[in-house]
């Protein structure tokens, strides 16, 4: 038996439906309508403490101002997040996790440990371990902002 490798629209036929999945499981789990924008802005804000400059979310995001700010505009009128300028530069807006956002991203973050076990249903401590490594290789070989040049 040969083993032909994987190739990036093989890899895209998985992650566009996890990500479905994840997102209709918290819809249906939680009766939360979240986009994985949003869900990704949830978590840099945790992971930064609870805010961070709307430039940095748009660096870390890859978006255009446009498009993070119309995300962050249904996150304010939802109630996860406000929005407010620096106090030491008012040009700079902040964007800061309420504690409904913080709620609602602990919340969310239990049932993405639900989603886990039944994702991962049927994998062993090896094949978990071997894919861990494999998808840490995979974020270094594109972990530039541009990605690897074409050899």
């Amino acid at each position: 038996m040969s083993y032909e490798r994987p190739t990036t629209i093989e890899f895209k036929r998985t992650e566009i439906p996890a990500t479905r999945y994840a997102i209709n499981y918290l819809r249906k789990e939680m009766a939360l309508d979240l986009s994985p924008i949003q869900c990704e802005i949830f978590v840099l804000l945790e992971e930064n403490g609870g805010s961070m400059t709307q430039r940095d979310l748009e660096d870390q995001l890859d978006l255009s101002k446009s498009t993070l700010s119309g995300v962050l505009r249904t996150m304010e009128k939802n109630g996860f997040v406000e929005k407010v300028a620096s106090e030491s530069d008012k040009r700079v807006m902040v964007v800061t996790l309420t504690d409904e956002g913080g709620e609602i991203y602990s919340e969310a973050m239990k049932r993405f440990k639900e989603l886990d076990r039944i994702i991962f249903d049927g994998l062993d401590e090896e094949e978990m371990a071997v894919l861990t490594k494999a998808l840490e290789k995979i974020r270094a070989n594109i972990g530039s902002d541009d990605g690897p040049l074409p050899s």
